[in-house]
């Protein structure tokens, strides 16, 4: 398993090598995803305010449109980017990628591939948490903090 999303109070959805499935505390439903999906590994999901979700793959993000626990819907968006984490704060989306990290105001501009920022620029994104709210940590080839726009790097050595 790579990632598991609470989808609502009873349901998740959960990313592994090779499927995406529905769980509903009881048993796992594989959504039929071969028509969509770029890459069968998904690497992250996140669950937007309006119920579509966004799968991070090797090949691209795919924008998920889930009606009744079924994919009724989606678009693929980054497609030549490896897409490691995807993480949502304050209405803006930061893409972890295979060549860096990219914020976006908006679902809009993601599907555009309007950044406004573009931080750690050749590096590949492991990680990432929201700290404190203000607070986006990341994992790379070192440890990063963005806060205010301003990255801060922590090395162990």
């Amino acid at each position: 398993m790579f990632n598991m999303l609470q989808y609502d109070s009873s349901n998740y959805i959960v990313s592994t090598d090779g499927d995406l499935l529905w769980f509903d505390k009881k048993r796992f439903r594989p959504f039929d995803t071969q028509q969509i999906l770029p890459e069968k590994t998904i690497n992250t999901a996140v669950k937007l305010e309006n119920g579509n979700v966004l799968l991070g793959t090797e090949k691209g993000i795919v924008l998920c449109n889930i009606v009744q626990n079924k994919l009724v819907g989606y678009d693929i968006l980054l497609k030549d980017y490896g897409i490691s984490q995807i993480t949502i704060r304050e209405n803006q989306i930061w893409v972890g990628t295979d060549r860096g990290l990219y914020l976006y105001k908006d679902l809009t501009a993601l599907k555009f591939n309007q950044y406004e920022q573009y931080y750690l620029q050749g590096k590949t994104v492991t990680t990432m948490a929201i700290f404190k709210e203000e607070e986006l940590w990341i994992g790379a080839d070192k440890v990063y903090k963005i806060k205010q726009g301003k990255v801060i790097t922590y090395d162990p050595k």
